[in-house]
């Protein structure tokens, strides 16, 4: 289990995924003790260093409703991510796990929006 979690801001936490090629899954879950605020969730994603950049694969989510889930990760492979530019901070060096907090409908949008496009590339 891991809790040192680093706040890059008020609403952004990460955490490093210590020997990250031997994690087939990763589980998260909020305590209890601090809901999120009504409205809101976080969108979970997963990154790693790519030629300079950092790649970012949405995960899925949390949210009051929904306070834990469990993510297979073993599977994903650099093509899956969608790279942003190299000015996105990051805490760590390797594999880190990202909680971004969101008005919920835009979590929710955002994990449909990525779910349709997993969809259409099996497809093509």
């Amino acid at each position: 289990m891991q809790t040192d979690f680093v706040q890059v801001d008020e609403t952004k936490v990460m955490c490093n995924i210590e020997n990250a090629d031997n994690v087939n899954h990763v589980v998260v879950f909020m305590t209890g003790v601090s809901p999120f605020p009504d409205g809101y969730g976080c969108a979970v994603y997963l990154s790693w260093p790519v030629e300079g950049s950092r790649a970012w694969h949405l995960l899925g989510f949390l949210a009051n409703d929904k306070p834990s889930a469990i993510f297979k990760v073993s599977g994903l492979k650099h093509g899956m991510f969608v790279t942003f530019a190299s000015t996105i901070y990051s805490v760590f060096s390797e594999r880190e796990l990202k909680f971004k907090i969101l008005l919920i409908s835009i979590v929710h949008s955002l994990f449909m929006m990525h779910t349709a496009c997993l969809l259409c590339d099996s497809y093509v």
